[in-house]
């Protein structure tokens, strides 16, 4: 059992927690735990993962890992994994103003916030 994404270190936004879990007849399924708290549902299913976005955990250290379980019952628990979650919390746009033409700025924040240009892209002399 161990925990194959992410790294230790800095997460934020929405991501990916992997996992790979053997057994002598068949893992029957796989929880992932945040600070030993049940993160999602319980995967039943290999490749065993869980979508986490880190904006609904606050700011600060946290411990990863994750269970399986085989049909008797028997569980096991992979190595912590130490992450440090790092979200901008103030953020509401992040928008490049490298569109070039065109009348939208995509906003790369995450937060669907595009902005609208007035008379196309262009930077008026910069």
């Amino acid at each position: 059992m161990s925990i194959t994404s992410p790294a230790a270190g800095t997460v934020s936004a929405t991501i990916n927690v992997n996992a790979n879990a053997g057994d002598n007849v068949a893992v029957t399924g796989v929880q992932f735990l945040l600070n030993g708290t049940n993160l999602g549902a319980e995967d039943l299913v290999a490749p065993y993962s869980v979508s986490w976005n880190t904006a609904a955990s606050a700011n600060g250290n946290y411990i990863l890992t994750a269970r399986a379980r085989d049909a008797a019952g028997n569980t096991t628990v992979s190595a912590s994994v130490n992450v440090t979650i790092s979200n901008v919390t103030n953020l509401i746009a992040a928008l490049n103003l490298n569109e070039g033409t065109g009348t939208n700025a995509a906003d790369v924040s995450g937060k669907n916030h595009n902005g609208t240009l007035t008379n196309g892209a262009n930077m008026g002399g910069w």
